[in-house]
């Protein structure tokens, strides 16, 4: 702008040709740097609006994107939550198989000790003590205490504490 240059002239002022000449050549100057400028921020529009229509195009995919993406969060928190709770339940499951594994082998080891009271009954009646000897032997391999604890829950600890009685009175004669 006018007011911008430094200039001894004002157009009031000007009162001879060679200001006023001056004057115009200083105004063609400015003339001419704000058409540069102007050719400069016309040049940066184009470009500004190359990237306002790029913008324009990828704004909606953005929100698509946004929009995808918070569905399949919601989907990875329900399945996190599917999961855990799966997961519960598969250790409530460990937990019952391990006790009822732990049953079968208190059933059994309770059926070996009624085979060996039987075994050494009959072995014993007939005089034949290497045969009682043997369920003696296989009696003495079987976990007395755990056997004791299996028959008091079962309510049935004096018959397998008799068993253990008998066999023991066995195992001396």
């Amino acid at each position: 702008s006018i007011s911008n240059m430094a200039s001894p002239y004002t157009v009031a002022s000007v009162s001879q040709k060679d200001q006023a000449m001056d004057l115009y050549r200083k105004l063609q100057t400015e003339e001419d740097t704000l058409g540069v400028e102007l050719d400069q921020l016309l040049e940066q529009q184009s470009q500004i609006d190359v990237q306002i229509s790029t913008f324009k195009r990828i704004i909606p995919n953005l929100q698509t994107l946004h929009s995808d993406s918070q569905g399949l969060s919601a989907a990875i928190t329900k399945a996190s939550m599917l999961a855990e709770s799966i997961s519960g339940k598969v250790r409530v499951l460990d937990t019952a198989k391990r006790n009822v594994y732990a049953a079968l082998k208190r059933v059994d080891d309770i059926i070996d000790l009624k085979n060996c009271v039987d075994g050494v009954q009959q072995a014993m009646t007939s005089g034949n003590y290497e045969q009682a000897a043997v369920h003696i032997r296989r009696y003495l391999d079987l976990d007395e205490t755990v056997l004791l604890e299996s028959a008091v829950d079962a309510t049935k600890g004096s018959t397998v504490s008799s068993s253990f009685s008998f066999l023991k009175k066995a195992e001396i004669e």
